[in-house]
């Protein structure tokens, strides 16, 4: 082998193993540097889905505009005006449970009701504050009987 060649196959041998590490640390900075959980001081979101791992959805918090309209027995439910921010509740069927939310009720009045419902059912037990216009209110423990 001329010494030509043989530098040639030296320098070769040289830029492989370079390329070799400098590769091996690329991928162990980058995997090492991965989390599962991600740190955050604040956050703006318009609309979080809390899932299972199977993709379950399992609670939605929410502003109004991205507000999930509900599911009762495996059916979204049709609504004509908007619902209002806030924590909507699914059970393991994949139906709404309930809701903590709030709102304004056009005015300069106030709302907020935290509500659990029936297994494919409307609400049975609520905690709710109305304010309206006016000043005029009502609080308190609301209980709905369903069939």
């Amino acid at each position: 082998m001329s010494e030509k060649l043989a530098k040639e196959v030296r320098l070769l041998k040289v830029y492989a193993v370079v390329a070799t590490l400098v590769c091996a640390a690329l991928f162990t900075l980058l995997f090492a540097s991965v989390r599962k959980t991600q740190a955050f001081e604040e956050i703006d979101v318009e609309r979080i889905n809390i899932v299972e791992k199977t993709g379950e959805l399992r609670m939605v918090i929410s502003n109004q505009e991205r507000q999930h309209p509900g599911i009762v027995n495996g059916k979204i439910i049709e609504r004509e005006t908007a619902r209002p921010p806030g924590m909507i509740f699914f059970n393991h069927l994949g139906d709404e449970m309930g809701g903590l939310v709030m709102g304004e009720n056009g005015g300069d009045g106030h709302f907020g009701s935290l509500t659990f419902d029936k297994v494919r059912g409307d609400q049975t037990i609520g905690f709710r504050h109305l304010e309206s216009d006016n000043g005029t209110y009502t609080a308190g423990l609301v209980i709905w009987q369903q069939p």
